[in-house]
């Protein structure tokens, strides 16, 4: 169990990863035998009665696979935002094609064919999604994207992955990308010695000698003061820290700089959060905190969410439904 700390141990957390490595191997070779399956050419681990006989192939096998798949691609999901009452259909349709928009950018039906392919020829898949602040010409967007089976580590250890210790998922890159991204850090890294080859067509001829492990890591933590737990995302690449979400609301705000929040936090933090997060400049927030907000030196937008008016809504609604419905019956009662 990891228990919160402000500086991370860098050699800690390869030393895990080296530990979810060594679980993981027979798992990488079961799904490239898949893969080989997939394509017809998992023959080659049968062997030759006579040298240069003619390998079979089973063209079968990929042809019902991707019949298969091309009807989930067709059918693929779609978000749609459904409205607790009738005053609210309006905003519910716009949401839902600001949320299909959002998909149609982030290329989701593409990521939905791989997603598919992975599950159909490995027997799992494993998708992730975030924010992108490069996307929509650098505004930013949600995005729900393919992880590649290979690349990907959960713990071993537990069979839910909820109580894992950690997630990894890693790709290699090579050192000029270090070089654009992090300048301030590449002259730092050594050669990680993790030799973990990336997932790439096996026809390419591609040197990896100056290629870096970039590892991003969910490092789930124990606070022993309050009994809970919280994930921690890291950034690591040849044994330098690299990001840690480990920061304070200030740093998190300038580098994203919001003009909207939602406010979801205990009421007794309520307006200290408000005040805070209107003090770097957010301009509106949707509060969920079920209390009003005293904003000092701002007049930010508040939009109040009260919880406890939306459950009298309902109620009245109900009663309202079967006030109609016995009326119904008394009428039909009659004739």
């Amino acid at each position: 169990m990891q228990t919160i700390q402000e500086n991370i141990n860098v050699q800690a957390i390869y030393d895990l990863f080296e530990e979810y490595r060594n679980a993981y191997g027979r798992e990488w070779e079961r799904l490239e035998k898949c893969e080989r399956m997939y394509r017809g050419d998992h023959w080659h681990d049968v062997p030759e009665a006579d040298p240069g006989e003619p390998r079979p192939v089973t063209p079968i096998i990929q042809s019902t696979i991707e019949n298969i798949r091309a009807d989930l691609v067709d059918q693929y999901p779609q978000a749609i935002i459904t409205a607790d009452s009738p005053e609210y259909g309006e905003i519910a349709e716009m949401l839902t094609g600001a949320i299909r928009e959002n998909h149609i950018r982030a290329g989701y039906a593409r990521e939905y064919a791989k997603l598919s392919h992975d599950l159909l020829v490995g027997g799992y898949m494993v998708q992730e999604a975030g924010f992108d602040k490069r996307l929509n010409c650098g505004m930013g967007g949600a995005f729900i994207r393919e992880v590649d089976p290979r690349s990907i580590m959960f713990d071993p250890l537990c069979p839910d992955i909820g109580d894992g210790r950690a997630v990894f998922k890693f790709v290699p890159y090579p050192r000029a990308w270090f070089r654009q991204h992090y300048p301030d850090k590449e002259r730092e890294m050594e050669a990680d010695g993790l030799l973990l080859k990336p997932v790439r067509d096996s026809l390419l001829t591609v040197s990896d000698e100056d290629s870096i492990m970039l590892i991003e890591c969910w490092l789930r933590e124990y606070d022993p003061d309050t009994d809970r737990y919280s994930v921690r995302m890291l950034k690591l690449a040849g044994g330098v820290l690299l990001e840690d979400d480990f920061s304070t609301l200030d740093e998190i705000l300038a580098d994203i700089q919001p003009d909207v929040a939602v406010l979801c936090v205990p009421k007794a933090m309520a307006n200290d959060v408000a005040n805070e997060i209107c003090s770097v400049g957010v301009k509106a927030i949707w509060n969920f905190t079920n209390t009003e907000l005293q904003v000092k030196d701002a007049e930010p937008i508040i939009e109040n969410i009260h919880f406890s008016d939306s459950l009298l809504a309902l109620g009245y609604y109900i009663a309202e439904n079967q006030d109609e419905a016995e009326a119904r019956a008394a009428k039909t009662k009659k004739a």
